[in-house]
């Protein structure tokens, strides 16, 4: 296979590959001082778990291997095999109709493998997937472990003949026979793991008895899911592969070699005084913190009346209060702002009546904000009163929009937010939530966009649109640092 630089194929070549990589792991993991207490093999891989445990020699080893998977090879195409996500008794009752059909693999109480004729293996994955369970073919043409196998047996035995088993310095669990009992692995042994169920979850949970990591070594992990289905109601269990498909193998080893480590430190000498001190964190103390203009405050918050079971501090109880300030009318050039207005075209005129020069206006669903917005110093979102029917989530987006739409412009405008009934001032005002979206907006762009930042006004829905204008512009123009208003 190497010589010719073909790819692997067939129970024949497979096999004995397979074994070869997983002795080779396991060698990986003792260099790495992982070293096993105990071992199972799944179906073949008890060849492999042989040999690790020191049942059989490895020139022994690779004569099972390799006798088992050439003479089992004669019976390729002839057979199939199914995985159904059922327990053992369901999965039992779907095959009973089919006589070539049997339990080939107890893999957990949610878990079985099916083999037989490939016909009457598909028709029992039809009948399974018909009641909503996972049922699918396995990559393999031999159906092994079940009575298909019966023309071979006897050569198997014949050709593993010569073997020596001896007693293994680890602890072996069968899944063929009670993984109780250390059974000697000869001939006829070899002969009943080719022919016998695999019945991994008994080994799995005997296992689990005395140990508590699970290292699965295969070019890819299949036997997690039902470790952890068998010993779903065990505690500190930790199933982990070796290796994973189309992964890089050692990230991939490192990473499952790293997670033994979680449950079982790894040991690290200590070493006697003086200890080496090791150099400080060269720090670099470097701000950055973003400068924004303070938030001017004309008083602070007003003490409430605290409940008379109340038990947190009275300073915590505070009024919102808006002190009035007189409005100071500001004279409104053209050559002051050049200012677009989003929403609102009743504001927008006003506005360029109160300027004497235009003012350009566009709707909030209307394309091409950013070219508009590039000719523009000042830009102000005043929502129609019909925007806000969404909850204020259509505002909110239209808001974010124009702020990112400023802050990317090569020279950012100054943004302003025109809302009515955002803020009631007196007990009985009438609130308007979806208006109130834009407050927390217009907060954030003020503490985070301060260079884009303008103003946020906001105003009764009964204000006619010129006087609104008015307000607007003088806020605008009035420099007292003041960005809130109400």
């Amino acid at each position: 296979v190497i010589a010719e630089g073909r790819a692997v194929s067939g129970d024949a070549e497979v096999q004995p590959v397979l074994m070869g990589l997983q002795l080779a792991l396991t060698e990986l993991w003792r260099s790495y001082n992982v070293h096993p207490d105990a071992v199972i093999g799944h179906s073949m891989g008890e060849v492999t778990a042989a040999v690790v445990a020191g049942a059989l020699s490895l020139a022994d080893g690779l004569t099972v291997i390799a006798a088992r998977s050439s003479i089992m090879s004669r019976l390729a195409g002839q057979g199939a095999v199914a995985l159904l996500a059922v327990d053992e008794d369901t999965a039992a009752a779907h095959i009973a109709a089919h006589p070539s059909v049997e339990i080939a693999g107890y893999l957990s109480p949610r878990q079985t493998v099916v083999a037989g004729l490939p016909d009457e293996v598909d028709a029992v994955i039809a009948a399974v997937g018909a009641q909503n369970a996972f049922a699918r073919r396995v990559n393999m043409v031999v159906a092994s472990h079940t009575a298909l196998m019966d023309p071979v047996l006897a050569d198997i035995k014949a050709a593993l003949s010569d073997i020596t088993p001896a007693a293994p310095t680890l602890t072996f669990l069968s899944t063929v026979n009670d993984p109780g009992q250390t059974p000697t692995l000869d001939a006829d042994y070899w002969v009943a793991n080719v022919r016998q169920p695999v019945r991994f979850s008994r080994a799995a949970a005997a296992a689990a008895a005395d140990h508590g990591t699970f290292v699965e070594i295969s070019p890819h992990a299949t036997m997690g899911q039902p470790i952890a289905t068998t010993l779903a109601d065990e505690a500190g269990i930790l199933s982990i592969g070796t290796l994973a498909r189309d992964a890089d193998d050692t990230v991939t080893f490192h990473t499952n070699l790293n997670a033994t480590h979680t449950s079982r430190p790894p040991q690290t000498p200590h070493h006697g005084e003086p200890h080496v001190v090791l150099p400080a964190t060269p720090w670099q103390h470097t701000r950055h913190w973003v400068d924004v203009r303070p938030l001017r405050r004309a008083t602070e918050g007003v003490q409430g009346t605290l409940p008379a079971d109340a038990t947190v501090p009275a300073e915590w109880f505070c009024d919102l209060t808006w002190p009035v300030k007189p409005l100071v009318a500001q004279p409104h050039t053209a050559e002051q702002a050049r200012w677009l207005v989003v929403g609102d075209v009743r504001v927008g005129d006003a506005m360029a009546h109160l300027l004497g020069s235009p003012v350009t206006t566009r709707a909030a669903a209307a394309d091409g904000l950013a070219e508009a917005m590039a000719a523009a110093t000042h830009v102000l979102y005043a929502p129609d009163a019909g925007d806000a029917g969404d909850l204020g989530y259509g505002l909110f987006e239209t808001g974010r929009a124009i702020a990112a739409a400023a802050a990317a412009s090569p020279t950012p405008p100054a943004v302003y937010l025109l809302t009515r009934n955002a803020q009631p001032v007196n007990e009985g005002d009438r609130a308007d939530p979806a208006q109130a979206v834009l407050w927390g907006l217009g907060r954030t762009l003020a503490l985070e966009h301060p260079d884009i930042w303008g103003g946020l006004i906001d105003v009764d829905a009964s204000v006619p649109a010129k006087v609104a204008a008015r307000w607007l512009l003088a806020e605008a123009h009035a420099g007292d640092g003041e960005d809130h208003e109400r």
